[in-house]
């Protein structure tokens, strides 16, 4: 992508969530609201301003859109999934408390392939992982980001092929 798209999704991924302060329900409007109102007093202008505002403001309802800044949102959002994100009542969940062993997402992309690669250790239960409803949202995310960017795509866990979240 160009680096005014990159650029552009940055300043999503920073402004996607602060909505998310009065509860997760309908977050994504609010962040909306909070990321356009922020950039009117401020008077900041950019050339994909109303791609991140759409980006934000739809970075919750699903993967059919034509917006790379949605989907490349989408993606960063769903693989925020490692050891740091789960809370103490988080690890009380079935599924999420697996994501504790999930010690980093390695992502590249070469060769018109994104590679991403979930390093876990020893103590993941990798079946009730696979299980938790969120890991096929992870899935998901990372076939639409292919097919808009016509990437192939190879999911792996500690490096062996993982294709159960696909």
């Amino acid at each position: 992508c160009d680096e005014d798209i990159i650029e552009a999704t940055k300043i999503a991924a920073l402004l996607h969530d602060t909505g998310a302060l009065q509860g997760k329900e309908n977050h994504a409007y609010r962040s909306y609201k909070f990321a356009q109102e922020y950039f009117e007093k401020n008077n900041i202008k950019f050339a994909k301003k109303d791609m991140v505002l759409e980006a934000i403001k739809n970075h919750s309802d699903g993967f059919d859109t034509e917006n790379i800044i949605q989907l490349a949102l989408i993606l960063a959002d769903k693989l925020d999934i490692k050891y740091t994100r789960a809370t103490k009542k988080g690890l009380e969940v079935v599924g999420m408390k697996q994501t504790q062993y999930i010690k980093d997402i390695e992502l590249k992309i070469n060769d018109n392939i994104l590679e991403i690669n979930f390093v876990t250790d020893n103590n993941i239960n990798k079946k009730e992982l696979e299980d938790y409803y969120f890991m096929k949202k992870v899935g998901n995310a990372i076939k639409a980001f292919s097919k808009k960017l016509s990437l192939k795509y190879v999911v792996l866990i500690n490096r062996e092929t993982w294709n159960q979240i696909l």
